[in-house]
């Protein structure tokens, strides 16, 4: 009889645990699961909100990786510009007009993206207080994929005698 009533205790309990699983906890007086309007709502807001996010993450990093990646051509093309300019005479320097724009498309191949995107120019003047000595500035000014203006310029000093070197300043937005 023990082990009879003990079976009983069981089924007893599986029946209150499959009734305890029928209540509704607030949701209707029928037992029904589900989730309310408000909920569904919330919820998409939320996942709305996340989506919003990752997209402004993404085109704050295609911004950045596009100014570094012009910023890099550019200082490759200006650098190699300089290095080709300390290879001229004395006579080429000073026969330079004082100002004006460089042809610098052909160092882009002829498919690249930057090709016609950077202006570049070249500015050449006397140093005062030597009569031989030429101030040559090689500038670079390009809109990023955003529009704002961005601008890297290169500046040598050339002596009639020898001694030119250069020194660039990086990234100065205008």
């Amino acid at each position: 009889m023990g082990s009879a009533s003990h079976i009983d205790s069981q089924v007893i309990g599986y029946q209150a645990a499959i009734r305890l699983r029928k209540v509704s906890f607030g949701r209707g007086d029928k037992g029904r699961s589900g989730f309310t309007l408000i909920e569904v709502a919330l919820a998409a807001t939320v996942l709305a909100f996340g989506l919003t996010m990752s997209i402004i993450c993404i085109q704050i990093g295609l911004r950045d990786l596009d100014v570094a990646r012009t910023s890099t051509a550019v200082s490759q093309v200006l650098q190699n510009e300089m290095e080709r300019l300390r290879l001229e005479d004395w006579d080429g320097i000073a026969a330079m007009p004082p100002s004006g724009p460089l042809d610098l498309d052909a160092t882009f191949l002829a498919n690249s993206a930057m090709k016609g995107k950077i202006e570049f120019t070249r500015t050449v003047a006397d140093v005062t207080g030597f009569a031989d000595m030429k101030e040559i500035v090689l500038t670079a000014n390009w809109r990023s994929i955003d529009g704002q203006v961005h601008s890297r310029s290169y500046r040598m000093r050339y002596g009639k005698g020898g001694l030119f070197d250069y020194y660039y300043k990086s990234n100065v937005d205008l």
